[in-house]
């Protein structure tokens, strides 16, 4: 069936569950070469915290109205999650990025979800399931017929990228 006729006979929600990942999809596929030229103009701290001042000023109060508790929003798992799941994955891609092209920061930021099953397994000692373990295993085989066109260099901004990675 069609995707058009597809998504008219969805229901509403799950309409919007599409856009939604639509959307998620575009940002994320724009979002290193629109770093890249922001860059040009700004630093990479500067950018990182501008991009994520402007996220807390739309979710944090979009948080509150839903339910969430002031203090579970600035505690200190809050306070973990933000620095390395945010400050250091941002602030390390907007660095590589000041070296690296766009096409490879995209490349390497492909194997977050190879990277995280490898630390939930080797530090949290969680146990793969096998879907999980496919779901790796097809990620990196897309890597690598990627890579295979052309292997990237690792200079000091690819590596930069790859430890935000991790």
């Amino acid at each position: 069936m069609p995707q058009c006729i597809m998504v008219s006979v969805l229901g509403r929600s799950r309409r919007m569950a599409l856009v939604a990942l639509w959307l998620a999809v575009v940002i994320w596929a724009t979002t290193f070469v629109v770093s890249q030229g922001a860059l040009t103009h700004v630093g990479p701290g500067f950018l990182t915290a501008a991009r994520f001042a402007v996220a807390a000023v739309i979710l944090v109060p979009w948080a509150l109205l839903r339910g969430a508790r002031w203090r579970d929003l600035v505690g200190r798992s809050a306070q973990v999650c933000g620095l390395t799941g945010v400050a250091l994955y941002y602030g390390l891609q907007n660095i590589g990025l000041l070296t690296a092209d766009a096409g490879t920061a995209a490349l390497l930021q492909a194997a977050l979800p190879v990277a995280t099953v490898v630390l939930a397994a080797w530090w949290l000692r969680e146990h793969i399931t096998r879907r999980e373990l496919g779901g790796t295993l097809l990620t990196v085989l897309g890597i690598l017929l990627v890579v295979g066109m052309g292997v990237p260099a690792l200079g000091i901004g690819e590596l930069a990228i790859l430890a935000g990675v991790v």
